[in-house]
């Protein structure tokens, strides 16, 4: 299969494996443009979201109004999280953010 076939192959799945394989086949140059165009991507404001399903374990203050949160999750397992804003009086993540609170959070990828 031809580098951009297997591109195209992890676009449409987002799977981890389809993305190694990509990389197992396309040269360095070509991965470095993908990840450049990328960045340009994020750039503009499009940034991609991650829906999961789980259960906060975990929270703690952070800065002023905002909240750390440890998510243990179906698909990605035990991850944190920063709910921006959180502690401010009428947040609506405010709720959202309460210890053993079971629901589907819509996360933006980071480190």
């Amino acid at each position: 299969m031809e580098y951009q076939e297997q591109w195209e192959q992890f676009e449409e799945t987002g799977k981890v494996a389809d993305y190694l394989a990509y990389c197992r086949e396309t040269p360095a140059r070509k991965i470095w443009s993908a990840q450049k165009m990328e960045y340009h991507r994020r750039e503009q404001g499009m940034r991609e979201t991650i829906t999961v399903t789980g259960m906060i374990l975990q929270t703690s203050p952070l800065k002023e109004y905002d909240r750390r949160v440890e998510i243990l999750t179906k698909e990605l397992g035990r991850i944190s999280a920063f709910a921006q804003g959180a502690r401010r009086p009428n947040s609506a993540l405010s709720a959202c953010t309460i210890l053993f609170t079971f629901g589907t959070f819509t996360l933006y990828p980071g480190r």
